[in-house]
């Protein structure tokens, strides 16, 4: 017999009717455990939930109960959610009971499976299974297991909190979880809600309980929607600030920034920020509205937003609110603004860095008219704080599509580090270089590993090359000196965007030290150990590694030379073999001990004896240090008393 198929919830009274009925349709079906249905709260709102979503069979029995519980559902749920499906009057005794009920009536248990048939197709209900109906990607046992909610230490826990985002019966089995979440949920819903903590769930539950709309927005959606795990999740609602002070005056609130409507609340010791929907007015200064008005409309405050990706919202029952594409731009790996591009821009050219970082650290690529308008405004980045311009532009360079981006944007670029543009398209007239300068710049940057000073200092380590210029009588071009010019050009931009001294500290010497030798020889090792120290050192290989890749392309393999490099450090680290003064197994202290006064002249006999024990001439031995200590002295002396006479 071929089952019939229904998208709508079957509802009948007892497990025996759902085995019945499991039999001859394919549905989803929900019992109401008979009478149990009247002190059910939960129940009966998850069936109100699964109506809203479906809509519902009920098929109950033809008995006077099975009428009361139909009344009581419709009653209780809306009557266009509904769809009465009755069997017909048959007497007899189902074959696991003894006698038949007190009205002698079979109950949907006992009633042939056609009679049933019969009465779904009556009622307008049920089709074919249809093969060609789009399959879905279902939630199974397997996710639940993966992301933590069954089968592992914390997963009840998980659970409720899920079924508490849900709105679903803490008590819910596992078997009816999965039943129930496929219904009301999709597989995308569900990737954001596996990793929505305890502390949001909370949020949106108090500000949904107290009547106000509240979602989930930005950035924390368009991860999730990538299969991300977010680490910032914000809420945007239609509350107003003062009313989101009043759901939450239990807990601890921080006015962030009120005058814009956002409140950041602590939950469990974790922040979340609140914000009102909102509609921003002008942007004088391309960069902040000069005042904000609050909306109910959560359209209108998406729309405001940046980019279709970070303009999607979500909340448990009522789905993503996406009124600008972006699910489908983040499918189709695409930077789409909101609205009009050039209108973006103007409100907040900032954006404009944004846009090609997204496109750098996603792999995403900028629609036509997004990408013209980011052409077209980037001047309107001179308005932008050079503190923020930095961030963006340190995210930028660790993205994996670096350098297409910095190929592709290099105007952008070029307004915000101008010192570059002379590179552009600058033959090097070399051999060994298959690149103009900027282009090898790029590459590089994007051959190297994905550490901030590293990937500055190679955005940066050339861009004393076009000054340095020369080409000897055979044609080839050379840049004698370009680490020092580099270097020069290099620390007032690094100044300019506001970087921390330590930071410019550390990419100007990898700039200036970018082509020093570094052999794989313990010695060389040693000593370049002992000029720029353990992190800085490795920095400077990752630096090299990147600068040779970008050369010549299958010219030579770098990787070895510099893994035998690094091999060393960790030799040299591992075994302890001094490196620096603080390593010696002497201190300026025992110098003095020994009779020598204090002075720079005990600075000068400790760099030196350090010196004799990276070149390995000195064992890193107190007694022979301290002899090593009063020969050098002595020389000192000597020398001092020569000078003299």
């Amino acid at each position: 017999m071929e089952k019939l198929y229904t998208d709508k919830i079957i509802v009948v009274e007892g497990k025996y009717d759902a085995i019945k009925l499991h039999s001859i349709v394919n549905a989803t079906i929900v019992c109401t455990d008979g009478f149990g249905i009247f002190k059910n709260k939960e129940k009966l709102e998850l069936l109100r939930k699964l109506a809203d979503k479906r809509g519902l069979i009920i098929l109950t029995d033809g008995d006077s109960a099975g009428f009361m519980i139909r009344n009581y559902l419709g009653g209780s749920i809306p009557k266009d959610k509904i769809t009465n499906v009755y069997i017909p009057d048959l007497y007899g005794k189902e074959r696991r009971k003894d006698k038949p009920s007190a009205e002698g009536k079979l109950g949907v248990e006992g009633v042939p499976s056609d009679v049933i048939i019969k009465a779904l197709k009556n009622a307008g209900v049920g089709e074919s299974v249809c093969a060609s109906k789009e399959p879905k990607r279902q939630i199974e046992r397997m996710d639940l297991y993966e992301d933590g909610f069954i089968g592992g230490s914390g997963s009840k826990e998980k659970r409720t909190t899920l079924l508490r985002a849900l709105g679903l019966p803490e008590r819910l089995s596992v078997s009816g979880l999965l039943n129930i979440i496929n219904i009301l949920i999709t597989y995308e819903e569900y990737r954001i809600l596996k990793d929505m903590p305890p502390y949001v769930v909370t949020a949106l539950s108090r500000l949904k309980e107290n009547g106000f709309e509240a979602f989930v927005v930005g950035g924390c959606v368009r991860d999730s929607l990538m299969g991300k795990t977010p680490h910032d999740w914000d809420i945007t609602t239609s509350a107003r600030p003062e009313k989101i002070l009043e759901v939450f005056s239990d807990f601890k609130t921080i006015p962030t920034g009120i005058k814009h409507g956002t409140i950041s609340v602590i939950i469990d010791g974790e922040m979340v920020e609140i914000t009102t929907y909102r509609i921003d007015g002008e942007y004088a200064d391309n960069r902040h509205p000069d005042n904000v008005s609050f909306t109910k409309n959560i359209k209108e405050d998406l729309s405001r937003r940046d980019f279709t990706i970070n303009a999607i919202a979500y909340s448990p029952g009522v789905g993503f609110v996406d009124c600008f594409g972006g699910v489908e731009d983040i499918k189709n790996k695409l930077i789409k603004s909101v609205g009009n591009p050039d209108e973006r821009f103007n409100e907040d050219a900032l954006r404009i860095m944004r846009a090609i970082r997204f496109s750098s650290v996603l792999s995403f690529s900028i629609e036509d008219e997004t990408k013209k308008s980011i052409l077209d405004n980037k001047e309107l980045l001179l308005n932008v704080a050079s503190e923020r311009i930095s961030v963006e532009l340190i995210k930028l360079l660790c993205g994996e599509n670096v350098t297409q981006i910095l190929i592709e944007y290099r105007d952008v670029i070029g307004v915000i580090i101008p010192e570059l543009i002379p590179c552009f398209d600058f033959d090097q007239k070399n051999k060994h270089h298959m690149f103009n300068i900027y282009d090898h710049i790029a590459h590089a940057v994007g051959c190297s590993p994905n550490v901030p000073e590293v990937r500055m200092a190679l955005l940066l380590h050339d861009i004393g090359k076009p000054p340095c210029f020369t080409v000897d009588e055979n044609g080839v071009g050379h840049f004698y000196g370009h680490g020092k010019v580099s270097e020069e050009i290099s620390a007032p931009i690094l100044k300019r965007l506001r970087f921390s001294s330590a930071f410019q500290e550390t990419v100007l010497t990898l700039i200036l030290n970018h082509d020093i030798d570094i052999s794989p020889t313990k010695k060389i090792v040693k000593r370049r150990l002992s000029k720029f120290g353990e992190d800085n050192l490795r920095f400077l290989i990752a630096v090299q590694l990147g600068d040779s890749l970008a050369h010549v392309c299958n010219q030579f393999n770098p990787h070895d030379e510099f893994e035998n490099v690094i091999e060393l450090i960790d030799e040299i680290v591992n075994e302890g073999q001094a490196f620096t003064i603080g390593q010696l197994e002497i201190s300026g202290n025992d110098i003095i001990a020994l009779g020598i006064p204090k002075g720079p002249i005990i600075g000068k006999i400790l760099e030196e004896i350090l010196s004799l024990v990276v070149d390995e001439k000195l064992e890193n031995n107190r007694n022979e240090l301290l002899e090593k200590v009063q020969e050098i002295y002595s020389l000192e002396e000597n020398n001092n008393g020569t000078e003299k006479a």
